[in-house]
């Protein structure tokens, strides 16, 4: 009983070593690259961000389902992933259905939208539905299944910390992208294992409790992450060289669409790979091609516009010399951060 969607593009994920082809970025900006940032008033260097407001007030819930899977899977998928994951966090372990190709979109969805179904719970996605009935295994007892919710629950608590009350959208991206960054390292030693050895190397909840994994378990988090904080995303895959694959998280920020992409960041103290377009993606951001891109690699992009360049002058500063670090301001309404030259500049965060 294989997740056969999810394991077929990852056994390729993991032999390809995505995180060790992060490219070199300009040295030298461009003209169109050219930063639109302010220079700030002089003040010391940016340390992390430091809590000043109201903390985010947000309720948990064990899953959201990104408007995106409607686009990928169908309404009526995601309808059926809403029954699934209602029935498995019941401690349930079937729901009606008959239509075998439905189910496996619905279970797609479900394990990518709820971390823990998709580690406990074990099904046959090649033949999910049985006598009208699609049926799952559940991993733990009832007492175990409980325990784990509540863990979980105390682990994305931890991540919320970092939000407050009235951040913007972009605030509570770029602060969430920063966290998982921060708390999460990539794990070398998955690479060229398959999905069926290393199964806990592409699982969004392990990789949210263990804080290591390769591009699956960074992608699926942090999607997972921007859905609880009432973001839309979802994840994309793509190729940037015959067999290559790589995942990073498709995202709607005020309005407009961006790529971002937390395992290719180099540190906490960068915003290199953050709300970029599909333009950069295919040229400084890894060269990928346009035709490979996938949202939850079931549907191309030709009907998405990624091409909104509002955060690319922090691609440049960003890239072309490390910065030492940023902070959000008082308002968070905007960052400071100080370039190599000991300059403080400052980039808006408002629409």
């Amino acid at each position: 009983m294989k997740r056969q969607a999810l394991g077929l593009l990852c056994a390729v994920v993991l032999m390809s070593g995505c995180s060790a082809r992060v490219p070199a970025l300009p040295t030298t900006p461009t003209p169109e690259q050219t930063p639109t940032v302010t220079s700030a008033a002089a003040t010391p260097s940016p340390a992390a961000p430091t809590p000043t407001a109201t903390a985010y007030a947000y309720t948990f819930t064990p899953y959201t389902i990104s408007s995106f899977y409607n686009d990928a899977v169908g309404t009526e998928a995601v309808q059926l992933a809403q029954r699934i994951l209602d029935a498995y966090l019941a401690y349930e372990t079937s729901v009606p259905c008959t239509d075998s190709a439905l189910a496996q979109n619905a279970l797609l969805t479900a394990a990518q939208c709820c971390p823990p179904f998709a580690a406990f719970a074990r099904y046959n996605e090649l033949h999910p539905c049985k006598n009208g009935t699609l049926s799952w295994k559940m991993k733990q007892t009832r007492a175990e299944h409980e325990a784990m919710l509540q863990a979980f629950q105390a682990r994305v608590n931890e991540y919320f910390s970092v939000l407050r009350q009235n951040d913007t959208e972009a605030a509570r991206a770029m602060a969430l992208y920063r966290a998982l960054v921060a708390g999460s390292r990539y794990d070398d030693s998955y690479d060229g294992k398959t999905y069926d050895e290393v199964p806990e190397a592409l699982s969004c909840y392990h990789f949210l409790m263990d804080q290591s994994g390769v591009c699956t378990g960074y992608a699926d988090a942090y999607q997972y992450l921007l859905g609880q904080a009432g973001i839309d995303a979802a994840w994309i895959t793509g190729q940037n060289s015959p067999g290559a694959l790589h995942m990073w998280v498709l995202m709607k920020l005020d309005g407009k669409l961006y790529f971002s992409d937390p395992t290719w960041e180099a540190s906490p103290t960068q915003l290199t790979y953050f709300a970029f377009s599909q333009a950069w993606r295919c040229g400084n951001g890894g060269g990928f091609s346009p035709d490979d891109m996938r949202l939850c690699n079931k549907k191309a992009l030709q009907d998405y516009s990624i091409a909104d360049t509002r955060f690319e002058a922090l691609h440049t500063e960003f890239g072309a010399a490390l910065v030492a670090d940023w902070r959000f301001n008082e308002a968070r309404t905007g960052i400071l951060y100080t370039n190599p030259d000991g300059e403080e500049k400052s980039f808006p965060l408002l629409p």
